[in-house]
């Protein structure tokens, strides 16, 4: 084995301890999908699941070069704002949610009131590995056909929240309502929101 691929083996055991949170192998199927979209109040036609060659194609990426892009966008719960362009402007995600005296019971998601204003300031660091462009690849209807992206030109931002009904599920509601909330203060701007079940990729 040469030096790049045990730096690569050494990433991607980093990550997969880092913040590490697996489904239990679970697979809803369509009708509780939708049964959960409803607990979580989502609007019918903006509610998608994560295909599962989300992760792999995560993990297909160098990890000596993008370890730390890699583990963020790994995350079960995120919310992803893109400006028209499809660049990743403001980003959110589980493992920068913590409180700072360690309770982990509830998620602070406003930390030093980043959602107070639109865009919200970023708390994961933005990259570049995954566009709106290839995000939007990854999203599927409850019975796994692409989505329609046609619409998406007419809009300034879009933002796609990754949600779990399994992993810290009422956190996964916090930040819904929170990225509901900040996308009104977006004045004169037009924002589509993407709501997206991550339980069947983990």
């Amino acid at each position: 084995m040469n030096y790049k691929n045990i730096i690569r083996s050494i990433c991607i055991l980093l990550l997969l301890n880092s913040c590490s949170h697996r489904n239990k192998n679970r697979v809803y199927t369509s009708s509780e999908l939708e049964s959960i979209r409803q607990e979580f109040n989502l609007p019918k036609d903006k509610t998608f699941i994560l295909s599962t060659s989300y992760l792999p194609y995560l993990f297909s990426l160098d990890s000596a070069k993008f370890g730390l892009e890699i583990k963020n966008h790994y995350q079960p719960i995120q919310a992803a704002y893109y400006d028209k362009t499809g660049r990743l402007v403001s980003f959110h995600i589980n493992c920068y949610a913590f409180n700072e005296n360690n309770d982990t019971t509830t998620l602070e998601w406003n930390k030093k009131n980043a959602f107070d204003k639109f865009i919200p300031i970023t708390s994961a660091p933005l990259d570049t590995i995954i566009s709106l462009k290839k995000h939007l690849e990854f999203l599927k209807t409850f019975q796994n056909h692409t989505v329609d992206t046609s619409v998406l030109a007419k809009y300034d931002y879009t933002v796609i929240v990754h949600f779990s009904n399994v992993f810290r599920p009422n956190d996964s509601k916090n930040l819904i309502e929170l990225v509901k909330s900040n996308t009104r203060l977006a004045i004169g701007k037009s924002v589509n929101i993407f709501y997206v079940n991550v339980d069947n990729s983990w």
